[in-house]
């Protein structure tokens, strides 16, 4: 499967991406950080606030998407850094692939500069997994996890970190 990965392509928000591939199109938007409205001694870390839109709609696919988007999220954004501030998510999508989804929340917030603990990697279609350091980090799927299934996800891995390290060589240069 090829991608067309593109980053910072909207320029009013602090990060911006879009995957695109054969049917499928993902765009992410982050606005912030900025200060949190909500300011009160409870939010002492960094606060996200994520809503995922699936066209044409479908509510449980959203609601399911948020989670899996936050709880990716809660794992390797490192919150502490941006005390009493609050950033906003926004994934505009046409296809129920989270993989897509994440990678392109991934590259968003690389593009933002958003602080994270390190590089997460989303491979599968209906199913997800999240790879980091070559390990999977988190699963979301609806049946058994098998052996093959895991070492063909492993598989995938390769061609899916290359080409987002690809698509983001220019934000991490040093000329």
């Amino acid at each position: 499967m090829s991608f067309k990965i593109s980053h910072g392509i909207f320029k009013n928000y602090t990060g911006s991406s879009t995957i695109f591939s054969s049917s499928e199109l993902v765009t992410t938007t982050i606005s912030g950080p900025s200060d949190n409205l909500k300011r009160d001694d409870c939010y002492d870390s960094l606060t996200i606030e994520t809503k995922v839109r699936l066209f044409p709609q479908c509510r449980p696919f959203d609601s399911m998407a948020v989670g899996i988007v936050n709880k990716i999220l809660d794992t390797f954004v490192l919150k502490e850094v941006e005390k009493f501030r609050s950033i906003s998510i926004s994934v505009y999508t046409n296809t129920r692939n989270l993989s897509m989804i994440c990678n392109s929340v991934l590259i968003a917030c690389l593009d933002g500069g958003i602080p994270l603990k390190s590089m997460f990697y989303s491979v599968g279609s209906s199913d997800l997994f999240v790879f980091s350091s070559g390990k999977i980090v988190l699963y979301h799927c609806f049946g058994y996890i098998d052996d093959e299934m895991s070492n063909k996800r492993q598989k995938e891995l390769a061609h899916i970190k290359e080409c987002i390290d690809f698509a983001m060589a220019d934000v991490f240069t040093i000329a």
